[in-house]
């Protein structure tokens, strides 16, 4: 069995392991755990340090740090998780610029097919 650290805080920005689970628990419990926080229309993006490592493969470095996206269609909740602070800054500022990409892009397409739907209306005789 691999002895590996699985709880941390976070010191800063910079995660330390902690092996005893109370005092853990108690720290977590009143730490500030966001890195980022975004809503584009509606869509939530969330960037946090998690505490536990989600990395389970026990190679590698702890994944420690997680970007979530809520919202209300079947395709939310997307997930990216992240080693460190810095690579879980630049993760959530690349869900964001996907995000308002993907959304420009769906209306760019909703007002073509909108302006082709109004052109058949007036060839369409009722």
């Amino acid at each position: 069995m691999i002895n590996r650290p699985q709880f941390f805080l976070l010191d800063g920005k910079t995660p330390v392991a902690c092996s005893d689970v109370l005092e853990w628990a108690a720290a977590f419990d009143i730490s500030n755990r966001r890195v980022a926080l975004d809503d584009i229309d509606g869509i939530e993006i969330s960037t946090v340090f998690l505490g536990l490592d989600h990395n389970y493969q026990l190679q590698g470095p702890p994944i420690l740090f997680e970007t979530m996206v809520f919202d209300d269609s079947e395709h939310g909740g997307s997930m990216r998780r992240y080693a460190t602070w810095d690579e879980a800054e630049t993760g959530h500022r690349w869900v964001v610029n996907e995000t308002r990409l993907f959304l420009a892009q769906a209306t760019e397409r909703a007002d073509s097919l909108l302006s082709h739907l109004i052109g058949l209306s007036g060839r369409i005789n009722l």
